[in-house]
């Protein structure tokens, strides 16, 4: 056999072989101290990993930088330390931050798949300042930030890199109680510079799309027990409300009043988790950042930010999005219990809450509104792990209230054809009685209706090669009220192409993707809705900067009317440098007046700029422009400004203000429909909060509300005060 073809055999060969290998922990030979300071004589004697490879942007190279990883364990903790040399260490990206906010930054840490399932795992990452980030992982590459564990870590910046240490309580984690675990790991390295680079202390082949199937196993830790995993945070909340329900009467209907709340975590067995919520308050959730919401056909969506909620989502996701946890407006109580035995898994959850949030869905558009009743929601889904890699599930949602009801239920799968090959399906059925109450919407006439939906989605993914097919079909009656699907009476089709070609020697591109798209919808009376042809590239330039540019040909069907629109869009990101990040987005075309059932032109556009000052002062500046033209003239513009400002005084104490400005301006007589010539909303939240753990914490806050209209001068209309504290007990 030729040599180049031997060379080529064992560069194939030597990746598989070395994803399979195995490494042993030693127990610690001595204490350690998380200080960042790697110099206990534990250290030397434990596990140490000095091989790495570079992963992103070159495959499986040899990393420009040195990278020395040490693992040891005692009884109470796994611990983690990290050199990682940099021969310009003042180019590390480092800086203060809450948790899970280093994404920009240089990090090192660990991605941990303690039941060796090859489908979830833990990640526990850490900047060099010392500053956390945690996240659940379900393959393929879904993370979710809001999953916190308790655990300790401490980093510092040397003169040749950084150094940091991690300690994992094991009552942090999940994993069986066996005598001897066998955990799936890979330890990753980010280097943020010119490119972002990915350091991994295992190969990683692109031609599988998934990261967990390919990592060593960790063993040796014998001994180890998972923990009773209970844990209690009560909560005090002293609040002041204060509001007015007209501009031109006084500030007034003071409301004040002090609530303790509490919330529960129990791990009932190593992967079965119960979460509770009594009286939850969630006032110090940051405030949604506005959407300007002008000349638009279906409900806005907004994600969620309820830490509660949050939590495990990824067991209620499914194909369509049949669970949407923000339609739980205000809860008096919750409960939620996932996890996954084996092969199962499931998620269970249910609440009282004191009103609901409506949408009520159509092919042309879709409304918001809030019911002002209490409702009992639950949610139920089973999720069954078929082969290597495939999944079958079952779904169903309720939601009850004064003589009205809305449930669904149906099965869903993922099935793997092949390495590169998915089939993703859902197939939904629902049945509601309405309110009867028309006085808050037209729709609620007290009618009850049955329909369907389904889903078909095919996916073909290599190195090089990307194309999907799909087809869904939303009946005219089906309604998700415990999700978010704000078009139904469709049927959509969707086909693409795409093909990724990557260098590993270029300094001006990692990687280009031109594709191609074309998708359709008609509606259940096979009257064309919409189609829509586009051309896409898609970019990966040096100094961390991404684009991508889209052409398109659009048909769109509104009130009996078909308008043919050509519309450019591009989007710009660059992290140019290692104190500031800039987002810009453009679209510009043709564009229908849903209000005067017209065509115009129209153009919007959102910029974002953030800077990093002195690794503890944070910036983030956001503009928002959306206007439209007509022959006659300008039928209106609208403005949306946002401000946040983080000042962090240590990892543990930050102050957090947000400000935010809509603007809006009509021509009233370029609208058939009487309308305000000009609005003005101002809204403002400040923040200051000490943060020992994700659950023990004190917030203190303020915010308030103000508007501005044709005939009312700028008045503030709400202001609230607020101190919450919480306390994490892990008994």
């Amino acid at each position: 056999m030729p040599a180049r073809k031997i060379l080529t055999a064992i560069g194939l060969i030597l990746p598989a072989l070395l994803c399979a290998q195995s490494y042993a922990v030693p127990k610690a030979a001595g204490p350690i101290v998380i200080d960042g300071r790697i110099d206990e004589a534990a250290w030397g004697k434990g596990l140490v990993i000095d091989r790495f490879y570079e992963i992103e942007p070159r495959e499986n190279a040899v990393p420009t930088v040195k990278t020395t990883a040490y693992l040891t364990y005692d009884h109470e903790n796994f611990y983690m330390a990290f050199k990682c040399q940099d021969p310009h260490p003042g180019q590390i990206r480092a800086r203060y931050a809450d948790r899970d906010s280093i994404g920009p930054d240089d990090f090192v840490g660990i991605i941990l798949d303690p039941f060796h399932d090859k489908r979830f795992g833990m990640e526990f990452f850490v900047n060099p300042l010392g500053v956390q980030m945690d996240l659940s992982r379900r393959e393929p590459g879904n993370e979710d930030s809001a999953w916190d564990a308790i655990w300790t870590s401490a980093g510092r910046i040397t003169k040749d890199g950084y150094e940091v240490e991690i300690a994992i309580p094991f009552k942090s984690l999940r994993f069986p109680d066996v005598p001897v675990q066998e955990w799936g790991f890979i330890l990753l390295r980010i280097l943020p510079r010119n490119f972002r680079m990915q350091i991994a202390s295992s190969p990683y082949d692109r031609d599988k799309n998934c990261l967990l199937c390919q990592v060593p196993v960790l063993t040796g830790m014998e001994g180890v027990r998972p923990g009773r995993n209970i844990e209690l945070v009560p909560t005090l909340t002293a609040m002041r409300n204060e509001s007015r329900d007209d501009p031109p009467l006084p500030l007034s209907n003071p409301d004040t009043h002090v609530e303790g709340g509490l919330s529960g975590t129990w791990g009932v067995t190593p992967n079965l988790t119960l979460n509770a919520t009594l009286n939850p308050d969630f006032s110090q959730v940051e405030a949604d950042t506005q959407q300007i919401a002008v000349n638009t056909r279906f409900a806005l969506f907004y994600p969620e930010k309820r830490p509660f909620f949050m939590e495990g989502s990824d067991y209620f996701a499914t194909p369509l999005q049949a669970v949407y946890s923000r339609t739980v407006a205000d809860p008096s109580w919750g409960a939620k219990f996932t996890g996954k035995e084996g092969g199962d898994a499931f998620g269970v959850f249910f609440s009282r809450d004191t009103q609901a949030n409506f949408l009520i869905p159509s092919n042309q558009d879709s409304e918001m509104f809030t019911w002002e009743h209490p409702v009992e929601d639950g949610v139920f889904r089973y999720r069954r792990d078929v082969g290597n890699d495939s999944t079958l599930g079952l779904l169903a949602t309720s939601r009850t209230g004064d003589g009205y009801f809305n449930r669904l239920y149906g099965g869903d799968g993922r099935l793997r054809l092949g390495p590169n090959d998915f089939v993703i399906f859902q197939m939904l059925q629902s049945r509601t009685k309405v309110p009867d109450d028309p006085a808050v919407a037209d729709a609620f006439d007290g009618s009850t209706r049955t329909g369907g939906a389904y889903s078909f989605d095919y996916q073909h993914s290599t190195r090089t090669w990307q194309w999907e097919a799909s087809y869904n079909d939303l009946g005219k009656d089906f309604r998700a009220d415990m999700g978010f699907i704000p078009r139904v009476d469709t049927r959509t089709g969707y086909l693409y192409g795409g093909y990724t070609l990557r260098s590993d020697t270029s300094p001006v591109y990692s990687m280009l993707i031109p594709s191609v798209w074309f998708t359709w919808t008609r509606d259940h009376n096979n009257i064309p809705t919409d189609w829509k042809g586009a051309w896409d590239l898609t970019l990966q330039l040096a100094r961390q900067t991404n684009g991508e540019f889209i052409a398109s040909r659009t048909m769109e069907r509104y009130q009996g009317t078909d308008y043919f629109k050509n519309e450019l869009h591009a989007l710009f990101n660059s992290r140019f440098n290692r104190t500031m990040t800039a987002y810009l987005e453009v679209l510009v075309g043709d564009a229908v007046d849903y209000a005067n059932n017209r065509l115009g032109n129209g153009k919007t556009l959102y910029a974002q700029y953030d800077v990093r000052v002195w690794r503890r002062f944070y910036v983030d500046v956001e503009g928002s422009l959306q206007r439209l033209d007509v022959p006659q003239g300008r039928v209106f513009d609208a403005r949306l400004y946002y401000l946040k400002a983080l000042y962090h005084f240590s990892n543990s104490l930050f102050f957090r203000a947000i400000f935010q400005v809509m603007n809006i301006t009509r021509d009233p007589v370029l609208y058939i429909d009487a309308v305000n010539r000009h609005e003005r909303t101002v809204s403002s939240q400040y923040l200051m909060t000490y943060k020992v753990n994700p659950f023990t914490l004190v917030f203190v806050g303020y915010s308030d509300a103000g508007l501005e209209e044709d005939h009312v001068d700028q008045t503030r209309m709400n202001r609230t005060y607020f101190i919450k504290l919480s306390y994490a007990l892990r008994p």
